[in-house]
């Protein structure tokens, strides 16, 4: 959580600190101590996208324009990927962070980032258990409520990875008033994400529904 007499993250090993909800919390006050003059446009990939778009749901005011980058998953694929996290944050418990990080080196990736290197998590190896059990608690706001954010959203997407389906990206798609969605299945059209960021930005004031 952040104090309010000077925001930061704890980095403490506490699992709530670690919701999609209190990162949100955190990404307010961040505006509140940088005194932020207006909106401003927020990006953010997989547990940075539910941060943004948590703190967008609550205070749409604050925000001018998003960009989601690899939803995670939510709704009704949410409780097995939970279990998972639940699960690895006991391997790292009982064998260290290396068996984790053994365990996900094992898995599919998707073929868009498949042979493109991974780097090692960057948090202390005794807060990675309480992040993934932060995240087991963890959801994307209901998309009931979705349909009150009229910001310009890009959503941008990929193929073949249960961790960030397409399932939520399309479902957030259909519940944003003001979504594009973009879906990249190979290495190229992830290589674009960032010029297709850019101009989505420049010309946010005409986001197109997909």
């Amino acid at each position: 959580m952040v104090s309010s007499a000077r925001p930061r993250s704890t980095g403490a090993p506490v699992d709530t600190d670690y919701t999609y909800e209190s990162l949100a919390d955190d990404l307010l006050a961040l505006l509140d101590h940088l005194d932020a003059p207006g909106a401003v446009d927020a990006l953010g990939s997989s547990m940075g996208c539910a941060t943004v778009l948590h703190a967008a749901v609550r205070e749409p005011v604050r925000f001018s324009a998003l960009v989601l980058l690899i939803p995670p998953t939510a709704w009704t694929t949410r409780q097995a990927h939970a279990q998972a996290n639940r699960s690895a944050a006991e391997t790292i418990e009982r064998q260290g962070v290396g068996a984790w990080l053994a365990e996900k080196a094992a898995s599919r990736r998707p073929a868009a980032v498949a042979g493109v290197p991974e780097f090692p998590p960057t948090p202390k190896a005794e807060v990675l258990p309480a992040i993934l059990r932060g995240l087991a608690l963890s959801d994307l706001p209901a998309p009931a409520s979705l349909a009150a954010l009229r910001l310009p959203v890009l959503i941008l997407a990929w193929e073949g990875d249960p961790g960030h389906p397409l399932s939520t990206a399309r479902t957030l798609a259909r519940s944003l008033p003001a979504a594009e969605l973009h879906v990249s299945r190979t290495r190229a059209g992830l290589t674009a994400w960032g010029e297709r960021a850019a101009a989505f930005l420049t010309a946010r004031g005409r986001p197109r529904a997909v």
